[in-house]
């Protein structure tokens, strides 16, 4: 694509959005950045995604609270959209892996049980779509069951990623100590 026209898209965007970002002022965070934002952003007993999908086809599904099983087809489009965040837990592995230095085997079966997550969104999707279109009710136990042992990898993961974090902390609280 031309360059004045990568150029004109982002001057003349009628939709807003988007971010612009002055590489002047970017540095890499400190130790202390990193360990804040881990810490006020980290939930590790609370995966919100999924349990709040899990509730919203189990209502649709019963038709609870005004929900009917025909609007699960618009309820889970953009699931995928949605899906793909949890790759940021890869970023956050490759990122202690930097200091901690384990092996890459370690480093792909968490990779994969992050990709096993962002599948199984897809999954979901598909049946929950399928019990749509056929009105199978039926179907509402196995999207449950996917749902819940997608919980419960989830869960592995931010336990996983929480050791590997204050691993992280403590090598790099006590590289910290020896340079001085």
């Amino acid at each position: 694509m031309e360059r004045e026209k990568v150029l004109h898209s982002v001057q003349d965007n009628p939709f807003g959005g988007g971010y612009y970002i002055d590489i002047k002022g970017i540095q890499e965070p400190t130790q202390e950045m990193v360990a804040s934002y881990f810490m006020e952003t980290f939930k590790k007993n609370d995966n919100e995604l999924t349990m709040e999908l899990k509730n919203l086809i189990i209502k649709m599904a019963n038709e609870e609270d005004g929900y009917s099983v025909s609007g699960l087809v618009a309820a889970v489009k953009q699931i995928p959209v949605l899906a793909i965040r949890k790759y940021s837990y890869e970023h956050a592995f490759a990122y202690f892996r930097e200091t901690l230095q384990y092996s890459e085997q370690d480093f792909d079966y968490w990779c994969d049980r992050v990709e096993d997550i962002v599948q199984g969104f897809t999954n979901v999707q598909y049946r929950a779509i399928k019990m749509a279109m056929t009105n199978n009710k039926d179907m509402l136990f196995s999207i449950v069951e996917k749902l819940d042992e997608m919980n419960t990898i989830e869960l592995q993961i931010k336990d996983e990623l929480e050791r590997q974090f204050l691993s992280w902390k403590d090598r790099k609280t006590n590289q910290s100590v020896i340079t001085l």
